[in-house]
């Protein structure tokens, strides 16, 4: 099964009703788009959502069938309009997806319209109204789904973010439900443990899919590298070069986990992998630092087990584990990150081709139109003087007179056809300059309406020119020195623009050349997210509304590890707000997080506010008291 999400129109301008019209046509002219027979049978007044779907069930005979859970088929695109109107912010209330079954394969109705549900799951419109058409009339089965992105009932609009990733996996799972064959996308089913699931299709085995759950709880949740990860970096390459020489004895192996800040010990029937700075720490199985590592393998290669001689334990590590280190980012992460971009700069430029395609076909039909049209201007034109002549021939006027006549119609007809010459010249030049845009342009117009595919290729070609490129590392390096946030991840991408609740005024514009997308407060630039950091003016580093904001846009997107850059005066006053508003971050400068973690703790010695506004009015009280005594000057 597939899933394809058509391309939104840019002008916001779908219609429910246009969209329902074609959807639930029954069978339409490939050449004209003339529907040749409307569906019937489906006036069904205000019948309830149940009824509508049994009756919806019962159309197998034809080649399209129905189901809503509106309250009429006939009222539905009105239906849904009404609720999108509920929400003034929406430009464009109708989400319309098509989903495909292989050629031979034939669901049934049911089948088709709980995949429609399914799919609506999936994308977090589960509730919203909704229209499916089940269409055969194709070699491939298939469905339409239009829903309304305004729920009925909190009025809230859904875009759904990655709704293409989203949808494929969920067609991942219906194949294995219904019992279909699989197609390729983004997802693909795998059979581990015995067990079929459903994962990235480019994924391959690594050590992540094996990482014990505590492990990476502590680095995703808690932002810190566990023993598992470290083991599993620098100390397990230098084991699997020990191991490669098979002369390698225990000490050998001792020493080199050594270096490191490891012991190999024995634990139960196995071994296990100690941090030797502290013992508290929990170890990990040795086997899952490097299969090798076994306590089968190891006795059967290199004897009964040896413990560490002294020497090797006082040892002096040159590297150590430090949980508080932020843990590295994974290679798989990084994989799964570039296919995800890959994907979605895939689909962009189908959507383009397609846009182009229709494009093209529009104008097409309007030269062929415009063709039909300067014929029939001429053939008029031709007519028109032709009953000129006539009218002269026949007016019994004298020659000379008439000769006269002639001559005056025939200049006419040489300025009117002069006259329709020049009109044809101006629309074809008109029409040369209205070429549709190429594909950069037209990301760049998408990127600004903030599509994150769009931003994202923005950037792949900002970074593909080498000098381009060069400019843009200049550019951070520049940014680097002045007050903005940096997070771990160097080659991040600028988030979709969005309105951050704290400040209602905040406005986006995108750079069409980069992709960065600058924030703007009453036509003031306050701060830029150039992907890896932002950055900010010096009006938004000395306004703390703007400030706060950039702070929330950083935890969003960085995660709860961050570094601040920049005057002093930014760094501490980025900090007390943090306290202030009690940010859910942390620095990665240590001196900074020792001065944040002060704040913290001084901030919650301190009374509750509600408390001391009442001492004060009561010293107030008091200080009035004794100056009416005159026992007091204030």
């Amino acid at each position: 099964m597939l899933a394809k999400v058509p391309a939104r129109r840019g002008d916001g301008g779908s219609s429910f009703g246009a969209l329902a019209e074609y959807i639930m046509r029954d069978e339409i002219d490939q050449d004209t788009g003339e529907i040749q027979r409307e569906i019937t049978g489906f006036e069904m007044g205000d019948a309830e959502q149940e009824h509508i779907r049994e009756l919806s069930l019962k159309q197998d005979g034809g080649r399209a069938s129905i189901e809503t859970n509106c309250l009429s088929l006939r009222t539905a695109g009105a239906e849904m309009k009404a609720v999108a109107d509920m929400n003034g912010r929406v430009k464009d209330p109708v989400y319309h997806a098509v989903l495909s079954w292989r050629a031979g394969e034939q669901p049934s109705n049911e089948q088709m319209f709980e995949a429609g549900r399914e799919a609506m799951k999936a994308i977090s419109m589960e509730g919203h109204q909704y229209v499916f058409a089940a269409h055969r009339d194709t070699d491939n089965h298939h469905l339409h789904m239009m829903v309304n992105r305004v729920h009925p009932e909190t009025e809230k609009a859904i875009y759904p973010d990655r709704d293409f990733y989203k949808l494929d996996r969920c067609m991942r799972a219906l194949e294995l439900k219904q019992g279909w064959q699989h197609d390729k996308g983004p997802y693909a089913v795998f059979e581990r443990n015995g067990k079929q699931v459903i994962d990235w299709a480019s994924k391959a085995v690594n050590s992540q899919e094996k990482q014990p759950t505590k492990a990476r709880d502590m680095e995703q949740v808690g932002g810190q590298e566990s023993l598992f990860s470290y083991a599993r970096g620098e100390p397990r390459k230098a084991i699997a070069a020990l191991l490669k020489d098979p002369r390698t004895t225990w000490q050998e192996l001792h020493g080199g986990l050594a270096k490191h800040g490891l012991e190999l010990r024995e634990k139960g029937q196995g071994l296990a992998i100690h941090d030797k700075a502290h013992p508290e720490q929990t170890p990990i199985k040795a086997s899952d630092m490097h299969e090798a590592l076994g306590k089968g393998k190891l006795v059967k290669r290199l004897g009964e087990y040896q413990p560490p001689i002294l020497a090797i334990q006082v040892e002096t590590p040159a590297q150590t584990y430090i949980k508080h280190r932020e843990p590295a980012r994974d290679q798989h992460q990084r994989d799964q990150a570039s296919e995800e971009r890959a994907q979605a700069r895939r689909l962009l430029r189908g959507q383009y081709d397609e846009w182009k395609a229709g494009h093209s076909k529009t104008r097409l039909q309007d030269k062929a139109a415009e063709r039909v049209a300067v014929g029939q201007r001429q053939k008029d034109l031709t007519e028109h003087h032709k009953v000129r002549r006539e009218q002269i021939r026949k007016s019994g006027l004298a020659v000379s007179v008439k000769k006269a006549l002639y001559s005056v119609a025939a200049m006419e007809a040489t300025q009117d056809r002069e006259k329709l010459r020049a009109q044809l010249n101006a629309q074809r030049q008109a029409e040369r300059a209205s070429k549709p845009q190429n594909f950069k342009e037209w990301t760049a117009d998408l990127a600004q309406e903030g599509d994150q595919a769009a931003i994202s290729q923005l950037r792949g070609w900002a970074y593909a020119d080498r000098r381009k490129a060069k400019e843009m590392e200049t550019a951070d390096q520049e940014r680097s020195k002045q007050d903005g946030i940096e997070g771990p991840d160097k080659r991040a991408e600028p988030l979709s623009p969005r309105r951050v609740a704290l400040l209602d005024t905040l406005q986006y514009q995108v750079d069409r050349k980069t992709g960065d997308v600058h924030y703007h407060v009453q036509e003031r630039h306050v701060f830029t997210d150039s992907g890896q950091r932002i950055t900010f003016s010096a009006t938004g580093a000395a306004d703390r509304e703007a400030l706060a904001a950039g702070l929330l846009l950083a935890r969003q997107k960085f995660g709860q590890q961050i570094m601040l850059t920049g005057s002093d005066q930014f760094k501490d006053d980025a900090i007390n707000i943090m306290v202030e508003r009690r940010m859910d971050v942390r620095l990665g400068d240590p001196v900074l997080e020792a001065r944040r973690m002060a704040l913290e703790a001084a901030r919650d010695l301190v009374k509750p506010r509600q408390e001391r506004t009442q001492d004060i009015a009561r010293d107030v009280q008091e200080l009035s008291k004794e100056q009416s005594r005159g026992g007091c000057e204030l």
